[in-house]
């Protein structure tokens, strides 16, 4: 069963800036621009003249897409030359990276290839799909008492809470990231390919929040949820997850204040969800 679903409908991206760039002509200032590869989809900036390594565009251009399945999405940085353009700057990741932060302009690495390995600047983008398809969504409380849960690397970030949510009721609670298994094979996508990741997910269970971290590649780890009402209460029992886990919060247990003294000498003391009790 495929969680993700095929991109329909329109999707708006917005090219607004770019700085650090690596410079790829000898003479003058280059003119860079923004060149776009979605599969078989493709899109370009408007050009900055004389931009050189720190262009601005704010320019926003659209893709119409119907059952599209293509999810890696790249963006190169050119520059316009009255023969062949260069090469400056590229990055390749997935487009749930840009749709898990929609209409909210976000900043990403550029790198010298699609390999990733040598940096050259950094791109802003912003990007918005009025549509349906992708990942799931994550508005809204969690069943499984999910928080937050994010799964990439620097700020290269996909909102994965909906995905684990939908897992845990396919899985009766339980997420199972095998050793056997990459976080980039358990979730279908890589968010940046030949760099550290790690997926961090923050999930409330018995009234403790937990936070857990796991890295790309890792041991078995199994996390298993307990089902909560929108309300907080426990629908049933679960065992102890066996990942790690670091208590948070900790919600739904009396609080005592330390006694008062009353002028008749006998001291007050008050607990919350209790009747108050005076002694004279």
């Amino acid at each position: 069963m495929s969680i993700t679903t095929p991109l329909t409908g329109t999707l708006s991206i917005t090219f607004i800036s770019a700085s650090g760039l690596p410079r790829k002509q000898l003479m003058g200032k280059q003119d860079p621009y923004v060149r776009v590869h979605f599969g078989e989809k493709k899109l370009k900036s408007k050009v900055h003249e004389n931009g050189d390594k720190t262009p601005e565009w704010n320019d926003t251009e659209k893709l119409e897409l119907n059952e599209y399945k293509e999810h890696m999405i790249s963006f190169k940085v050119k520059n316009d030359n009255l023969g062949r353009d260069d090469d400056i700057a590229v990055i390749r990741m997935p487009i749930y990276a840009l749709l898990s932060h929609q209409g909210q302009e976000r900043e990403y690495p550029l790198f010298k290839t699609t390999k990733n390995k040598s940096r050259a600047g950094s791109i802003k983008l912003k990007a918005e799909l009025k549509g349906t398809g992708g990942l799931p969504t994550s508005n809204g409380a969690s069943e499984w008492g999910i928080e937050s849960a994010q799964f990439g690397s620097g700020s290269v970030q996909v909102d994965v809470k909906g995905y684990l949510n939908v897992k845990a009721s396919i899985c009766q609670g339980v997420l199972h990231f095998k050793g056997s298994e990459p976080l980039s094979a358990f979730f279908g996508f890589d968010p940046l390919d030949s760099h550290d990741k790690a997926l961090k997910i923050k999930y409330m269970k018995q009234g403790v929040m937990h936070e857990t971290e796991i890295k790309e590649n890792h041991s078995e780890t199994k996390i298993e949820l307990a089902k909560v009402s929108v309300h907080g209460q426990v629908h049933q029992p679960v065992i102890q997850a066996t990942a790690t886990t670091v208590p948070i919060q900790q919600f739904g247990q009396m609080h005592v204040q330390q006694p008062q003294v009353q002028q008749y000498g006998q001291p007050q003391v008050q607990q919350y969800g209790q009747p108050q009790v005076q002694q004279y």
